[in-house]
């Protein structure tokens, strides 16, 4: 192998190398869990957290090792791979889990489906666009508190392979630090979970590089409007174009009153757009319980909607709110954001 030009990363070559050798891949690589107990604990505290969460994706699927392991441990999990080829092998050996054939980069799951994905090793072939592109379309299907497991090998090197177990290929294969992916995820709209990092096993075990272990969460929604409404699309314009900085909520929807509890100055959140889409991830400054009565015109005035007057404030939520019967003494939550990362779109 030779060092390559970075940059160059094509799904046709990617897609063309794991069509050469998907069984000999599956001959090699789908027991190689037996002999990583570091891999088995973090598939096991992964399993753990993402059981009661909804359906679960093995993205780069391969074999299907990774999948059959999660499912042996309760999980509902699917996979899916870029190359037919090796979806053919990972339902031939595992005929009871659904194998697709997909991009990372156009993921066919709907929005908010998934309450978790993991990756092993998927990510290996793209470059920073490709990795943005991948990372925002992962946060896409992911539900609200839903997990994204990745591994990949440390360095920051791009190697060429033109040969694999005799099979003539044209691959990039990308080492990556680990603080450029876990903060692109931070970047994407994952908080922080875990990152890990160990030393190579045997060389008749693996590859012999440092590994990393990255996993972060799904940010909570922030929603304005309604999805798909022009409301929703002029709100959240105004936020990314500066204007809206302020938004107010009933503190009746919020603890005690129901499970959704009330935002802190330093809370975190993704903005979703017009079809949910992630748009922005946005900080809270400042949370205040204040009377209807006593909201002010600074704080009419952030809301970013021409608000002139605290009355015209006053009657827009009216009309917003109009199950509910607003008086002077309903609590309402006046909260204060501002955008700390624009999301790239999937």
């Amino acid at each position: 192998m030779v060092e390559a030009d970075p940059g160059k990363f094509r799904a046709e070559d990617t897609r063309a190398t794991y069509d050469a050798v998907a069984e000999r891949y599956a001959v090699e690589i789908a027991d190689e869990l037996d002999n990583k107990p570091f891999d088995r604990e973090f598939l096991d505290r992964f399993a753990d957290s993402v059981r009661d969460r909804g359906p679960v994706v093995d993205l780069g699927t391969g074999p299907g090792h990774v999948a059959a392991y999660l499912k042996q441990r309760g999980v509902e999990v699917s996979g899916l791979d870029l190359s037919p080829k090796m979806v053919g092998v990972a339902l031939q050996r595992n005929p009871d889990i659904d194998f697709v054939v997909g991009s990372l980069l156009e993921l066919p799951f709907a929005t908010a489906s998934m309450g978790g994905l993991v990756a092993f090793y998927s990510i290996v072939h793209f470059d920073d666009d490709q990795m943005e592109r991948a990372l925002a379309e992962m946060v896409r299907v992911l539900r609200p508190g839903g997990l994204v497991a990745l591994t990949f090998h440390i360095g920051d090197e791009v190697i060429h392979g033109d040969s694999w177990w005799d099979a003539p290929i044209e691959l990039d294969f990308r080492f990556l630090p680990t603080e450029l992916v876990a903060d692109m995820m931070s970047r994407s709209g994952l908080s922080r979970v875990s990152v890990e990092e160990r030393d190579p096993y045997a060389p008749e075990v693996e590859f012999q590089s440092r590994r990393a272990y990255v996993t972060g969460s799904r940010l909570p929604s922030f929603e304005l409007g309604y999805p798909r409404t022009d409301l929703r699309r002029k709100l959240t314009e105004a936020v990314l174009y500066g204007d809206k900085r302020a938004t107010a909520g009933l503190a009746k929807d919020h603890a005690p009153h129901t499970d959704e509890p009330l935002p802190t100055s330093g809370d975190r959140w993704l903005m979703l757009g017009f079809d949910d889409e992630p748009l922005a991830i946005v900080e809270t400054t400042e949370v205040r319980l204040v009377p209807a009565g006593e909201v002010d015109l600074a704080f009419a005035r952030d809301e970013g909607e021409g608000f002139e007057s605290v009355a015209d404030w006053r009657a827009a939520h009216e009309r917003f709110w109009s199950e509910e019967q607003l008086t002077d003494e309903t609590l309402v939550v006046c909260e204060r954001f501002e955008v700390v990362e624009r999301i790239t779109p999937g």
